[in-house]
């Protein structure tokens, strides 16, 4: 199973969602459904004014953090992350939000 899609956020901000779900039946028949790969991408503006706010990706071997230079989008750094450790989806919206809000 895949959930991807962009969210539209308040003050310019939208996250860009693609999730890869794996799910499987247990011993006592219920359905588990876990996450395997992970994609979150936040930027505000649109353009030339496009800037990215984070991104939380596995596309360097596990899951890690980029931070960007809020003023230029350009990527100051990149930290590795705990899976255990990543952020719900409604938490990583408010992030993006803030972070936008603080742009303004």
């Amino acid at each position: 199973m895949r959930v991807e899609g962009r969210i539209g956020c308040a003050f310019g901000a939208f996250v860009y969602v693609d999730t890869r779900l794996e799910a499987r039946t247990r011993r006592d028949g219920r359905t588990e459904v876990r996450g395997v790969d992970y994609t979150y991408h936040a930027w505000r503006g649109a353009g030339s004014e496009l800037r990215m706010l984070f991104r939380y990706d596995m596309a360097h071997g596990g899951l890690h953090l980029h931070l960007p230079d809020l003023a230029t989008g350009e990527e100051t750094g990149r930290t590795p992350v705990p899976l255990d450790a990543l952020p719900n989806l409604d938490q990583l919206i408010r992030y993006a939000v803030a972070l936008a809000a603080r742009e303004r």
